[in-house]
């Protein structure tokens, strides 16, 4: 019996799945969307952005964000390994915001509310 070719791997574009760092399962970028950021094979939690958050909580469309122009500074000039300011560079760079907390008005099944959400990519949450 001849040997069959070999059939080429098909190319799945970047950005579908995501490994589980919980279970290493193999989901769904759209399932886990859908899962509000919950692993649907072993319920372990990816990390989720203070937006991401808010667009999950919030009735649609009804979030309009204040304080968007308060901007974490060095106030003390602290420096470590690197030096704070640059830090601060790299996390708005990261996160698309001025501060690690995003604050605004909303409504949650209708009921008016004000939100604060830390983003935790944005240094651990760190506000300046």
């Amino acid at each position: 019996m001849p040997l069959e070719p070999r059939k080429e791997k098909k190319q799945i574009p970047e950005g579908v799945w995501t490994k589980c760092e919980h279970c290493e399962q193999i989901v769904y970028n759209k399932e886990l969307e859908e899962n509000l950021k919950v692993c649907p094979k072993c319920g372990g939690h990816f990390r989720m952005s203070g937006r991401e958050r808010v667009a999950f909580l919030a009735d649609p469309k009804s979030f309009k964000e204040f304080g968007e122009n308060i901007e974490s500074v060095d106030a003390l000039g602290f420096s470590d390994i690197q030096p704070y300011a640059k830090r601060l560079v790299a996390a708005q760079a990261k996160t698309g915001n001025k501060e690690g907390c995003l604050t605004g008005e909303a409504k949650i099944e209708g009921n008016a509310v004000v939100m604060a959400v830390l983003d935790f990519d944005f240094m651990g949450g760190s506000m300046g």
